[in-house]
């Protein structure tokens, strides 16, 4: 059956997007029937997920149309664009943990500060009041997610809030459930779990499923059709099979795979040298030292007892399952952690809750985090947000310098990234933030580099890009890495230690 003859649910015609006046997408025809499953593919930067937020309503083409064929009425009218479509994807759980924050601070300003957050449950029914007890329960039950409840958006791990947010897109019935690199910042298992669940439930519900997505070698097997992206535009639209022997589709893999060179040139060198010369000097031996740290969330231990000495010139991966305690542990570290005071950790030989100032300690330490890219929602540039990591904020609220500023531009330069140093943060994709966000760490020059699954939302290209720039600080500078990933291909040679964690504790320690 062609896709003339087939009930259509979904129409784009000739729609452009526009962001910051640069057209993002363009010329974008496109049509989803139903029984069709699509993938969206296409490198970082392609406008993957600029499609996605326009066919959940929340940008709207500049020109052309998005038709919902199953909209009643004028199916063309933006209102029907969130009626029946769920939406599962990075943006989202931003501005739902935005909401969390907002409501925290607001009960604190009426002197209501432990009063009940906003719970998992909550978030999930609001979409869907009138859903029936029954039939709630059954959707918790399926995605095995019940004892997520009660719990803090915020506490989740990465594999915990997807669920959630499936959830959340699932109990309004949807026709259509697009999915934005659910993926990303899963562990293997994980992956195979929401692959499975995925395939579950396309065949037991009557919604087509749109999955965004940079890895065209996870595809589940419901997906029938591959739409490739490139530079905002169509490449190739045909039926999965055909996508797998298609030229265009694997010249796309190849690219991906090319390796990317790097190497600071000498001036570079000789200016981050004469910086660090001091800091060398003051540093002691040991940048982290951390005894029997136990954390606890919700009586349950997320960290159990955990010894981690981190010594100047080492370099550490650290791995585990979603959920092991790795992320915990790094917020100890970074002082994120409301329990990091009631336990014994000493930060480049000062202990915490000593008196210590929290500022002087973060200047030593540049982190890329997932948590840290969900805290930028304010319209500022890419240029804005590097040098917010001379001062540690979350936005730009003094005047850099015109030395803080050529120093940003050449990391930008560094990375081949000038062109999107003016471009707003919040319109770049996942992908070019998190590399915005790493530029942002180096910028202060650190002794300690902690990177919290920088792959997160990088195309193979970009991943491979990313191992070798770190490589490359790590052996030319005086930075120390810790790198948190649960990649099992990771291509660092300056790596000299490895912790293994699993449900709060260390498994391994090498």
């Amino acid at each position: 059956m062609t896709k003339q003859n087939q009930a259509l649910l979904l129409e784009l015609k000739n729609v452009q997007i526009n962001l910051n006046g640069r057209p993002v997408l363009k010329n974008i025809n496109w049509a989803v029937a139903q029984n069709q499953h699509w993938a969206i593919i296409g490198p970082n930067g392609s406008g993957k997920s600029t499609l996605a937020r326009s066919l959940w309503g929340a940008v709207d083409p500049n020109r052309g149309r998005i038709i919902l064929h199953f909209a009643k009425n004028n199916p063309a009218i933006p209102a029907f664009h969130k009626a029946k479509i769920g939406y599962v994807g990075y943006e989202l759980a931003q501005n739902l943990i935005q909401e969390q924050t907002f409501q925290d601070q607001y009960r604190s300003f009426q002197g209501k500060p432990h009063a009940a957050v906003t719970q998992a449950q909550t978030i999930i029914k609001a979409n869907n009041p009138r859903l029936k007890t029954h039939e709630f329960d059954q959707l918790i039950q399926e995605l095995g997610i019940k004892h997520l409840l009660a719990s803090d958006l915020r506490s989740l791990s990465s594999g915990e809030l997807k669920k959630v947010l499936l959830a959340r897109a699932l109990v309004k019935k949807p026709k259509i459930l697009i999915l934005d690199e659910p993926f990303d910042g899963l562990d293997q298992s994980s992956q195979k779990q929401f692959t499975d669940l995925i395939n579950r439930l396309t065949v037991d519900n009557k919604f087509q499923l749109i999955l965004i997505t940079h890895r065209a070698q996870e595809l589940p097997p419901a997906i029938t059709h591959v739409l490739v992206l490139k530079q905002g535009r169509i490449k190739l639209q045909t039926t999965k099979i055909k996508a797998a022997q298609n030229q265009t589709l694997r010249q796309y893999l190849s690219t991906n795979q090319t390796d990317f060179s790097f190497n600071l040139d000498a001036s570079f060198q000789k200016l981050i040298y004469r910086y660090y010369s001091k800091k060398i000097k003051q540093a002691p031996d040991y940048y982290v030292r951390i005894q029997k740290a136990t954390v606890f969330y919700g009586g349950e231990k997320a960290l159990d007892q955990v010894d981690f000495v981190f010594k100047k010139n080492q370099n550490w991966l650290i791995q585990g399952p979603n959920g092991s305690g790795k992320s915990t542990l790094v917020k100890l570290i970074t002082a994120d952690h409301t329990q990091t005071y009631a336990n014994n950790i000493w930060i480049f030989g000062q202990k915490r809750g000593t008196g210590e100032s929290i500022w002087q300690i973060k200047q030593n330490i540049g982190l890329v985090s997932g948590d840290l890219q969900l805290s930028y929602t304010k319209p500022i540039t890419a240029l804005e947000v590097a040098l917010s990591g001379f001062f540690d904020s979350i936005g730009l609220y003094r005047q850099a310098n015109n030395n803080q500023r050529t120093r940003a531009r050449a990391w930008f330069a560094l990375f081949n990234l000038k062109d999107l140093s003016q471009k707003r943060f919040d319109q770049l994709s996942n992908g070019q933030k998190r590399m915005v966000l790493i530029i942002r760490a180096l910028v202060k020059m650190p002794l300690l580099l902690i990177l919290d699954e920088p792959e997160t939302g990088l195309d193979l290209f970009h991943r491979q890009k990313l191992y070798s720039v770190i490589n490359q600080i790590v052996d030319q500078t005086p930075v120390n890495l810790l790198l948190v990933s649960h990649y099992r291909d990771i291509k660092l040679t300056c790596l000299t230690d490895y912790l293994q964690l699993n449900k709060g504790r260390i498994v391994r320690s090498t």
